[in-house]
C-alpha cells in the first residue's frame, strides 16, 4: 500500500490535522473520568494511555516532516501549550483523591509530615511509628494507613524530603498540597526544556514532546509521582553544561540526582564534558552539595540515619524489567538462585555498558542519554513513570526507540488490574513480549544515528 499520497494530504493541512488531533486527545483525557472516577478503570486507562501516546507521536512525526530551523507556525506552539494546560486542569480535577493507579503519594505526604517535626524518614518505618513517641502522634486516619510498603523506611532521596517538606506546609492532611508543589516543577520543567531549546539552538516548539506526553501529563497530574522533581534540576544541568560552566552543571545534577538516585548514571558523563581544573571544580562541587543537602539527616533530625530502605530495594525489587526478567526465567529451570545469578550478570552487565558509553561517545550529553538508556535495557526494575527521565534529552536527540518504550509502556499495568482484584501481580508475557519487541528493534537499527552520530539540528526526525 501506498502511503505518500496520504501524507502529502496529511502534511498539506498539517495545522488542521493538529487541532483535530488535540480535540481527539482532549476527549480521550476526559473519557477517563467518564461518567466517574469512583473505580480504577484499569484496562481504560491502558487502552487509552496508548491512544493517546501514538496520536502524541504522529502529531509530532507530522508537524516535523516539513519543518526546518524556520520557526514552526506560533498559532501550533501557542495551541500545544493551551492543550497541554487544558489537559492538565481536565486530569486534575476528574481524578480529585483518588490515587488508583499508584499510591506513592501518601508515603510523600507522611515523610513531609515527619520532616516538618523533626524526624528523620529514613530511619523510622511507618509500620514503627507507634513505638517511638515523637511519630505516634502524626498516625492519622487519612494518610498513615495507604502508605504502601509500610514496613518499610523511606527510599526517596534527600531533595526529595525537602521537597516533601515544603507541600506539608501547605497541606499535611490530603495529597493536595503535593500535587501543588507537582504542578509547579511541571511548569519549571516546561520554562527550563525552553530554555535548553534555545541554548542548543534548538525549535521552540519542540518542547511539545514534554508538554503533550501523555506519560509525563498522566503520571505527575493523576498519579502524582515524584520524578516530576528532577526534570527542573536535569534539564537545568544540560544548559550549564552546554555553557561549560562547571560548578553550575555539577550543583544542578548533585540536585537531579538527590531527587532520585537514577540520574547518577549520568553524572560520570557528563563530568567528562569538562577539563583540566573544571573537572575538579566539577568534582568538589558534588562532593560539598552531598554533603550540606544530606548533612541534616545526620545531626538536625532524629535518629541519624542517611539511606533508608535503599538497599533493601537495590537487592530485592523487581517490576516489568526485560533482559533481567528473560535471563532470571531461563536461569530457574537449572538453579534456585536465579534472582541472585541474574540480578548480578545484569548489573555487571550494566557497569562494563556505563563505561563503554560514557567513554566511547564523544557527545558527553548523547552519552549520559546513552547511559540511561543501558539502565532502561538492563534494571530489574522499570515503572512507567520511571521513563519520564527521558524527555531532557528527547528534545535534544530524538529516538524512535524510546519514543516506542513511552507509547507502550502503559502495558506494564496489566499486572494491576490482577492485583486491584486479588492482591497478586500477574505476568503476561505476549504483553511484556509487545511493549519491549519495538523498542529493540528501533534501538538496535538507529544505534548509529541515536547514538554515536551527531545531531542534525535543522530537521526532526523519529
Amino acid at each position: 500500500m501506498n502511503l505518500t499520497p496520504v501524507i502529502r494530504f496529511l502534511t498539506a493541512r498539517k495545522t488542521s490535522v493538529f487541532y483535530l488531533a488535540l480535540i481527539l486527545q482532549l476527549a480521550l483525557y476526559q473519557w477517563l473520568f467518564w461518567p466517574d472516577y469512583s473505580e480504577p478503570h484499569t484496562q481504560r486507562f491502558i487502552f487509552v494511555g496508548i491512544a493517546l501516546s501514538l496520536i502524541w507521536i504522529l502529531v509530532l512525526a507530522l508537524v516535523g516532516s516539513s519543518a526546518t530551523r524556520a520557526k514552526v507556525g506560533k498559532s501550533i506552539l501557542i495551541g500545544g501549550l493551551v492543550a497541554g494546560a487544558l489537559f492538565r486542569v481536565v486530569v486534575v480535577s476528574g481524578a480529585g483523591e483518588q490515587t488508583y493507579l499508584s499510591d506513592d503519594v501518601y508515603r510523600y505526604v507522611w515523610d513531609g509530615r515527619m520532616v516538618a517535626h523533626g524526624v528523620n524518614p529514613f530511619s523510622i518505618a511507618p509500620d514503627d511509628a507507634w513505638d517511638f513517641p515523637e511519630t505516634a502522634a502524626l498516625v492519622d486516619e487519612d494518610i498513615h494507613p495507604k502508605i504502601n510498603h509500610p514496613s518499610l523506611p523511606t527510599i526517596y532521596p534527600p531533595v526529595s524530603q525537602y521537597l516533601f517538606f515544603l507541600a506539608s506546609s501547605i497541606s499535611d492532611t490530603t495529597i493536595y498540597g503535593f500535587r501543588v508543589v507537582s504542578l509547579l516543577f511541571d511548569v519549571l520543567t516546561l520554562l527550563a526544556l525552553f530554555a535548553l531549546l534555545r541554548v542548543n539552538k534548538l525549535p521552540d516548539w519542540y518542547v511539545l514532546i514534554y508538554w503533550l506526553a501523555p506519560l509525563a501529563l498522566l503520571e505527575f497530574s493523576l498519579s502524582s509521582h515524584h520524578d516530576v522533581l528532577l526534570l527542573p534540576f536535569l534539564t537545568v544541568a544540560l544548559i550549564y553544561q552546554k555553557r561549560k560552566a562547571a560548578v553550575a552543571t555539577a550543583l544542578f545534577l548533585t540536585l537531579a540526582t538527590l531527587t532520585k538516585f537514577i540520574v547518577a548514571l549520568a553524572v560520570p558523563a557528563l563530568f567528562l564534558s569538562f577539563v583540566g581544573r573544571e573537572r575538579l571544580k566539577f568534582a568538589l562541587t558534588v562532593v560539598i552539595a552531598s554533603a550540606v543537602i544530606y548533612a541534616p539527616f545526620w545531626f538536625l533530625l532524629s535518629p541519624p540515619e542517611l539511606f533508608g530502605s535503599l538497599f533493601d530495594y537495590l537487592s530485592g525489587w523487581q517490576y516489568n524489567g526485560s533482559v533481567y526478567t528473560l535471563l532470571e526465567r531461563g536461569l530457574s529451570l537449572a538453579t534456585e538462585n536465579s534472582a541472585s545469578i541474574a540480578r548480578a550478570v545484569v548489573a555487571g552487565a550494566l557497569v562494563l555498558t556505563l563505561g563503554f558509553m560514557t567513554f566511547r561517545i564523544e557527545d558527553k550529553v548523547k552519552a549520559a542519554f546513552a547511559c540511561l538508556l543501558a539502565y532502561a535495557a538492563l534494571t530489574t526494575t522499570l515503572f512507567p513513570w520511571y521513563l519520564v527521565i527521558f524527555f531532557p534529552f528527547i528534545v535534544l536527540y530524538r529516538s524512535s526507540a524510546v519514543m516506542s518504550l513511552l507509547a507502550l509502556v502503559w502495558l506494564s499495568y496489566w499486572g494491576l488490574i490482577g492485583y486491584q482484584a486479588t492482591g497478586f501481580w500477574y505476568d503476561n508475557w505476549w504483553l511484556r513480549t509487545l511493549e519491549y519487541v519495538p523498542f529493540y528493534v528501533l534501538l538496535v537499527a538507529g544505534i548509529k544515528y541515536d547514538l554515536l552520530a551527531k545531531r542534525e539540528e535543522h530537521r526532526f526526525a523519529l
